[in-house]
């Protein structure tokens, strides 16, 4: 008895056929799934994935996703994947390319490391939240000048203190 194997990306499906084997990279490393696996959902790494039917091997190249394992059914949501026929070699090269050069650059002198730091740990606020640092603090500053109910994720937040010409990261007093 063969699995159903689907694999799926967010533009198109890649693969619905019946398999006999299926090798996977996970997260911790490649999975290999047979008819008669235990159900299993779990987060998908980056790699080859394989599968056979018969003698017949087929690959692809995967980057991230999920796989849920169950009854002999096999789904694969994955973020990015490619036949092994569709990847065009010079794009892929040229890409790696890129990558080891920003990774030999990664220490040059273009980077702002000031503003990449992280914030320093907030003082206390008063007994009244108003000051912090000499300062009205971030939220007393919404409180006063915008809607009672804004928080950073609402649509109508506004943040007083970010203006265009400020370099300064949005949250750090």
């Amino acid at each position: 008895m063969p699995l159903a194997v689907e694999i799926v990306t967010p533009s198109r499906i890649l693969v619905q056929e019946q398999v006999d084997e299926l090798n996977i990279p996970g997260e911790l490393g490649y999975l290999g799934i047979l008819p008669g696996h235990t159900a299993l959902l779990t987060n998908l790494g980056q790699g080859e994935l394989m599968y056979r039917r018969g003698e017949q091997r087929r690959y692809l190249a995967i980057f991230g996703g999920y796989m849920e394992v169950h009854d002999d059914h096999v789904t694969v949501l994955a973020d990015i994947a490619e036949r092994a026929e569709e990847i065009d070699r010079p794009r892929a090269e040229a890409a790696r390319g890129r990558a080891e050069q920003r990774l030999r650059d990664i220490h040059a002198h273009d980077t702002d490391f000031e503003r990449a730091a992280p914030c320093p740990p907030p003082a206390t606020a008063s007994a009244e939240g108003a000051q912090l640092n000499g300062r009205p603090s971030l939220w007393e500053r919404v409180r006063v000048r915008g809607p009672k109910d804004a928080t950073p994720r609402s649509p109508t937040y506004m943040a007083p203190h970010i203006t265009p010409g400020n370099p300064r990261l949005p949250f750090c007093p």
